[in-house]
């Protein structure tokens, strides 16, 4: 049986590990046994896979399909030896992602602005997730960005899901998030996006925090969130 071999790299080419594509039985390996290879390139790292065919563009490798179709390639070019690259997933910039939001929270000052409903005298957690939910309802996104679709829709998932909306008002009335969330609260009720933005911004690292203890709460929603 001819060898067929992955070269596994990551892009300063300085690691690698070497993995034959048929076993020893004759079989394709599976794409865990790639990625469990792969993951020790980059300990604690998302990462994605892929390599060049004979035109020179590159090719995802996602699931055992795609490793067949490398097996084939192979194959059919007569080749013994192939480069696979582990590429770290690199996350939005913050450039990207400023812009982002602000495109989202002025949407939702102005849906906010067409609601004929006063807010309550004392704006409270509950309210607020409230108001967030109706001036969500009312934001067009027609002919918008797809993701902003999508950001629509999961931010309305969330603020609607019942065990979401438990966890933070238990957070609320404790002492360790009480005074985040009073802050988060009153510029929401501002209907200002520079004021809802400058309180994100100034409080990150707390809502970073609660964040990640809502998850922690709430598993079911971590994809989401």
């Amino acid at each position: 049986m001819t060898t067929r071999t992955l070269e596994i790299r990551t892009t300063d080419a300085e690691l690698q590990h070497s993995l034959s594509l048929p076993t020893e039985d004759g079989q394709i390996i599976t794409m865990v046994q790639l990625q469990a290879t792969a993951a020790s390139l980059l300990p604690d790292k998302e990462f994605s896979l892929c390599y060049t065919d004979s035109d020179g563009d590159r090719v995802a490798i996602t699931n055992d399909a795609d490793l067949k179709e490398l097996d084939k390639f192979m194959q059919d070019e007569q080749l013994q030896c192939v480069d696979v690259l582990v590429e770290p997933q690199v996350p939005v910039t913050a450039k990207r992602a400023a812009t982002a939001v602000k495109t989202q929270l002025r949407g939702l000052v102005t849906a906010m602005s067409k609601l004929t409903a006063k807010p309550e005298t004392t704006p409270t957690p509950s309210s607020a997730m409230d108001l967030l939910v109706t001036s969500l309802q009312a934001m067009d996104v027609a002919g918008s960005a797809v993701e902003l679709e999508t950001i629509k829709k999961e931010l309305l998932l969330i603020l609607q899901d019942e065990a979401f909306r438990s966890v933070v008002l238990e957070f609320s009335a404790t002492e360790e998030f009480k005074d985040l969330v009073d802050a988060m609260v009153a510029a929401i009720y501002e209907e200002d996006a520079q004021s809802i933005e400058d309180t994100v911004t100034a409080r990150f690292d707390e809502l970073l925090v609660f964040t990640q203890r809502v998850v922690a709460r709430c598993p079911s929603l971590k994809p989401v969130m």
